[in-house]
């Protein structure tokens, strides 16, 4: 099984992957009813985005959503959205057909910026610590520890209506 591309949130400056999400409602709305049409380059991630969510005085917030989109379809983002482009090459040591070099490929990653989007989500996270973006290059110094190493913590939150009500370490 491939390793996860896994949704992150924010608590008190400290960044956390969201391992799980059980709830009644859903954090964000799926990606067809945002008229979003993400390229989808990994199974790693199955939806084409990742979502980052904060926590501010026990609130719950939606702070952005990361996609790669077809240049074609940045037009589909509201003309009012805030958002911020990230271009990210990466070495491909896959050799052509036809023999030809490896080359380089391009992506482009857009982070579509909410301010203050708060969420009225009523369910439960389970967190892991440290969280390790593995698109990051180079990698950063935490993820090439092992897991002993990197003290690895976990974390369960409980939300009821967008706020928290419990907050614990495992």
């Amino acid at each position: 099984m491939t390793e996860q591309i896994l949704d992150t949130i924010q608590i008190e400056g400290v960044l956390w992957d969201i391992e799980s999400c059980i709830g009644i409602d859903d954090l964000v709305p799926q990606n067809e009813s945002l008229g979003l049409k993400p390229i989808i380059h990994t199974t790693a991630n199955w939806s084409g985005r990742i979502c980052h969510y904060f926590i501010s005085e026990d609130e719950l917030y939606f702070f952005k959503l990361q996609m790669q989109l077809d240049e074609n379809d940045v037009e589909l983002i509201p003309k009012e959205m805030r958002y911020e482009k990230r271009i990210r090459y990466e070495p491909n040591m896959t050799w052509s057909a036809e023999g030809e070099k490896p080359g380089v490929w391009v992506f482009n990653d857009y982070f579509l910026v909410f301010d203050n989007l708060k969420i009225n989500y009523t369910g439960e996270m389970l967190l892991s610590f440290p969280c390790i973006d593995i698109w990051e290059h180079p990698v950063p110094t935490h993820a090439i520890k092992t897991e002993s190493e990197a003290k690895q913590r976990r974390k369960y939150l409980e939300f009821k209506n967008g706020l928290l009500v419990l907050n614990k370490d495992i």
